[in-house]
Order: C-alpha cells, then sequence, then structure tokens
C-alpha cells in the first residue's frame, strides 16, 4: 500500500487462476441474446458495426467479443494479435487468454466500508458490481432492469460511473492504481458499524477500462472533468495531489471481479482513514 497509509494486514494472497471469458460476456448473452450488428450498434453506436463485421470476418463466433468492453478499447491491437499469430480458427476462450496473457496483469485496488462478514464474504466469492445485488433483489423485473441496463451505450454507463450517479444500476466497479486514493474516497462510506478494507488485486489488463488519449474510445480523456484530487491525512496535512485526468486515478472493470484475483487485504483504522477534496484549477 502507500507510503504512509497505516493498516493492518487481514489476508495472504491466492494462486492465480487463468483469466477465461468472464460472467460478464455471459451476462450479455443471458439478457441480449447473440450478439449481432444491431447490437453492436446498440452499444457503441455505428462504430460498433464496423468492429463487429471486422470480428466476424475472422471468424463468426468472435462477435462475442463486443460483450467485453476491455476487447473494445483495445480493439485495433486485438484483432493485429489474431492476425499476427494466426489465431482466426481459434475458439473466444483461447483467443482470449492468449491476448490476456500478452498484455499481462495490472495492480490495481479497490477500499469498501464493511462489516467483518461482509469482508469475509468478499475473500471468498469476491467482488460484484451493485448492479448484480440489484437485479437479484428484483426477481419479478430484474430481467427487464438488466436488459435495459445492459442495452445502453457502454460509454454512457462509464460516464454514470465516474459521476457516481445511479450506482445500483450500474455494471462497472471503480478501482485506482493508488492505494491511498482507494483509502480515502472508500472512507468517505465508512459508518460506525462497518470497517474501511483495502483490497489489492491483480487483475487482467485486458479486464480494466481505462482512461486512453484516444477520443471517441469507451474512455477517454473528453470525459474526464478537470482539476485534482486532494488526499489529505486527519490534521489537514497533504498526502498527495492527482489530477483528474491521470489514468491512474481511476478506472473500471466490468461486471465482477473473481476472489482468485485478491492479492492481498488491509482493514485501515478509525484514526488513519485519509480524507479526499478537489479542485478545479488545473
Amino acid at each position: 500500500v502507500s507510503a504512509g497509509l497505516q493498516c493492518n494486514r487481514v489476508f495472504a494472497p491466492k494462486v492465480k487462476t487463468a483469466v477465461g471469458l468472464g460472467s460478464g460476456i455471459a451476462a450479455y448473452q443471458k439478457h441480449l441474446g447473440v450478439p449481432t450488428r444491431d447490437t453492436a450498434k446498440l452499444l457503441y453506436g455505428a462504430k460498433g458495426r464496423v468492429i463487429f463485421d471486422k470480428l466476424v470476418a475472422l471468424n463468426p463466433k468472435f462477435g462475442v467479443f463486443i460483450y467485453e468492453p476491455g476487447i473494445i478499447q483495445r480493439i485495433t491491437p486485438f484483432l493485429a494479435f489474431i492476425r499476427k499469430n494466426n489465431l482466426a480458427q481459434f475458439t473466444p476462450s483461447e483467443v482470449y487468454q492468449r491476448f490476456s496473457d500478452e498484455l499481462g496483469t495490472r495492480t490495481v485496488y479497490r477500499g469498501m466500508a464493511l462489516n467483518k462478514e461482509e469482508h469475509i464474504g468478499v475473500l471468498a466469492s469476491g467482488m460484484e458490481s451493485k448492479f448484480i445485488g440489484e437485479i437479484r433483489s428484483r426477481p419479478t423485473d430484474g430481467g427487464w432492469l438488466a436488459r435495459r441496463v445492459l442495452g445502453n451505450d457502454v460509454t454512457s454507463l462509464l460516464r454514470e460511473r465516474r459521476s457516481a450517479n445511479n450506482l445500483f444500476s450500474n455494471p462497472f466497479m471503480s478501482v485506482t492504481d493508488v492505494s491511498m486514493i482507494a483509502a480515502a474516497v472508500a472512507g468517505s462510506y465508512k459508518r460506525t458499524w462497518n470497517n474501511l478494507y483495502i483490497y489489492e488485486m491483480e487483475i487482467p489488463e485486458v479486464k480494466i477500462v481505462t482512461l486512453t488519449k484516444d477520443e471517441g474510445k469507451l474512455f477517454s480523456y473528453e470525459f474526464a472533468p478537470s482539476g485534482m484530487l486532494k488526499i489529505k491525512d486527519k490534521n489537514g496535512e497533504s498526502l498527495g495531489n492527482y489530477r483528474f485526468d491521470d489514468p491512474a486515478v481511476e478506472s473500471f472493470i466490468f461486471y465482477d471481479i473473481p476472489a482468485s484475483a485478491i492479492k492481498n487485504a488491509w482493514e485501515i483504522p478509525e484514526a488513519a482513514i485519509p480524507g479526499w477534496g478537489d479542485s478545479t484549477q488545473n
């Protein structure tokens, strides 16, 4: 964790497992059906159809990749990787795993205000977007809500998540490269009846939708607010300033995070929880 962040380690690393296509793709398939050109347009606008056509031209089964935002953000290098390595006849799962191996992993952090039982549940089962819990809690109209949310333009969902709007119906989760940011932001949700935990995770890069300079991509600088994120300790002393348009500040993971991705976890004592504020100054 970041230097200066007092914490108590409460978890030991797990053995890394294979990536797999992921439950997010399965959710899209369940609620939106077999991917088509029209589905691609629904999710990504007119360019979605172009992307879909390029995928299925290589292999009709590759249309499923429109259901993986991390792939779509990296579609140009992904298509080049398939061609370069002659992978057009491989299964989507095999191609996804090989591309994931090529990109490697990134260490990211997520802070959560939880009681002890909820924390144990995270270690055992991983993390779910609030969207999953919302669907599960609505047995009569959960399917309708899932189709309505997942049928949204993906960029719109990312912009909503960045601004913290409609969190209970958003399938993306926020992570950061900086543990101090995770502690400060999640600390604002802590109440007297729960604890603040910081989770260090090793996530395949392909699963992370991150801030990019490529305008028009899923999450580009055009969507980043100006100004600074300012982290301070309990005494008001600065612990670091970060530009909101710094890719290290916030990235997003679609749908869920498996327990096998969690490398470490720490509980942050009440007295050590940093605070945060923002400035519109560039």
